[in-house]
Order: structure tokens, then C-alpha cells, then sequence
């Protein structure tokens, strides 16, 4: 079951992905955030309360607690290093940061995979690498070679460091809800977010309001679309491997090029092909691993 919900996950992240864009043209990044938390919470908040709060423990609190924090961290990292001019030139690395989080399952959580899954996770994380060289119009061995010759490379291995533990500690939220409830996960993490992103919005921005009065729609189809994404990660995390999870969610990038194509009429080059083939066929080991 968690590997259709890992899809479920990379589909509705594409489209996640095309709204936010549309949404950056006429908004700050800082309110696109924002709303993605923030505007949710009202109907999560009916939805948790009408079908009855679950039991929890300790080890909920670490678990949200520590993945609002640690996304909050990770976020503002990627931002030093984006003002330094270098995330642009590393950010195809991203998508090796799942084998981050295959390390820390392994010893926080105990996870293990087969190596049939393992091979086809590691062809999915190659497919994106070739997909984001392409879309970061760098060289293909330049984000590499930068780890080796730029001093400030470091600040964005630790970014990459914390943003695979952010879902390690989601599967630690939602695992110790009885029974198990992503939703009511997804409305506390929204709460903390919003906390954390409404003090920071209220100091740096100073037309949100009238932004989001304006594009009101646009943002709150954005936002509720991101939340199908968080719940359908959550609830694929719950019951299948955090890597496993995460390096199907980079499928978003298969359906990002679809749905342009689709849309602007793009046409992808025949490299992008090949990329998509390698992740395909990671997707179909994963499945019968």
C-alpha cells in the first residue's frame, strides 16, 4: 500500500510544484510558504476533530517537534548557501539526500531494504541527478566536482544532512499515534510551521496581507494541494521505508516535465528520455523488491 501512496505523492508534488511557480510570479516566496501551512489548518482542524483525537506519547512530540525545527534549520541553510551564490550550482546533489535518510532509517529507525529495492532506488536517484544537471544548465559533473573545490559546500551537505531527517522524524510522529493518524500529524506540524513562518512573515514582509487578499484563490489551491502531498508522504512513511518513500517522490520530476509539455508545450531533449527510462525502471524494481 505505501508504494501507491509514494506515487500518489510524486504526482500531486508536480502539481504542487506548477502552483507554486504560477503563485512566485505574483507573490514573496516568504507568503507562498507561509499560506502552504497556514491556510490548510482551518479544515484539518474540523477533520481531526470530527473522527476523534488518537492516543499519543513521548516519542509524538520528538517526532513533530523536531521535524518542524529541523525543517525550519534546513530551509534557512539552503537559503545562506542560495545567497552565496552556490545552491543554484550543487542543487542537482539533491537528489542523492535520500541516501541520507536511507542511513539515518537504518540507525534511528532500523529500516532495511532489499537490494533489488536498493538498486532501483539508486537508479531513480541517478535519473534525477541527470534531470536537475539539465534543469540547473550546468555541466554534469560540476555539482560534484564543487564538493571537492568550493569551501562553501559544506553548509549545503549539512542542508541536505537535515532535510533527510525531516522525514525520519515524521515516521517517528505518526508511528507513535494510536491509531495511526497522518492526518492529525499533518495538523500539528501545520500548527508548529505556521507559528515559526507567521512570526518571520510579520517581521520581513510588509504587503503580505494585501498579496494575500489579491491572489487569495491561487494560494489556498496551492495549499491544499501541498497538504495531499504531506499526507499522502505521511501516510506512505507510516507503513513503508522513509528511503524508499522519498526516492519515489522524486518522480515529481517526471510529472513536472509531463505536465509542462502538456501545458507550454516543451519539448524535452533526448537526454531527459534516458534520465526518465533509468527512473522508471528504478520505480519498477523498487516494486517487485
Amino acid at each position: 500500500m505505501w508504494f501507491w501512496f509514494a506515487l500518489l505523492t510524486a504526482a500531486f508534488s508536480g502539481l504542487s510544484v506548477i502552483l507554486n511557480k504560477k503563485a512566485l510570479y505574483n507573490v514573496s516566496a516568504a507568503l507562498v510558504s507561509w499560506s502552504l501551512f497556514v491556510l490548510p489548518i482551518p479544515v484539518l482542524l474540523v477533520l481531526v476533530i470530527k473522527q476523534g483525537l488518537p492516543q499519543i506519547n513521548t516519542m509524538f512530540y520528538i517526532g513533530v517537534i523536531g521535524s518542524s525545527i529541523i525543517f525550519a534549520v534546513s530551509k534557512t541553510i539552503s537559503l545562506h548557501s542560495l545567497k552565496n551564490n552556490l545552491l543554484s550550482k550543487l542543487f542537482p546533489l539533491t537528489a542523492f539526500g535520500t541516501f541520507f535518510s536511507y542511513l539515518f532509517a537504518l540507525v534511528i529507525l532500523s529500516e532495511k531494504i532489499s537490494p533489488i529495492s536498493f538498486i532501483g532506488l539508486f537508479m531513480i536517484l541517478v535519473g534525477a541527478y541527470l534531470l536537475n544537471v539539465d534543469r540547473a544548465k550546468e555541466h554534469i559533473l560540476l555539482p560534484l566536482k564543487l564538493l571537492v573545490t568550493h569551501k562553501e559546500s559544506f553548509v549545503f551537505i549539512i542542508a541536505m544532512i537535515f532535510t533527510s531527517l525531516t522525514g525520519i522524524f515524521d515516521k517517528i510522529g505518526v508511528i507513535n499515534t494510536f491509531p495511526s493518524d497522518a492526518l492529525f500529524v499533518l495538523l500539528v506540524e501545520d500548527i508548529l510551521m505556521a507559528v515559526l513562518l507567521t512570526m518571520y512573515i510579520f517581521k520581513k514582509e510588509k504587503r503580505w496581507v494585501k498579496d494575500l487578499y489579491t491572489h487569495f484563490w491561487l494560494l489556498v489551491i496551492g495549499s491544499f494541494i501541498y497538504t495531499f502531498v504531506s499526507l499522502f508522504f505521511l501516510i506512505g512513511v507510516s507503513h513503508g521505508p522513509v528511503a524508499l518513500v522519498g526516492g519515489i517522490k522524486k518522480l515529481e520530476l517526471l510529472f513536472v516535465l509531463a505536465m509542462s509539455q502538456f501545458l507550454f508545450h516543451d519539448k524535452p531533449a533526448k537526454h531527459i528520455w534516458l534520465a526518465s527510462a533509468i527512473m522508471l525502471i528504478g520505480v519498477f524494481l523498487i516494486k517487485i523488491g
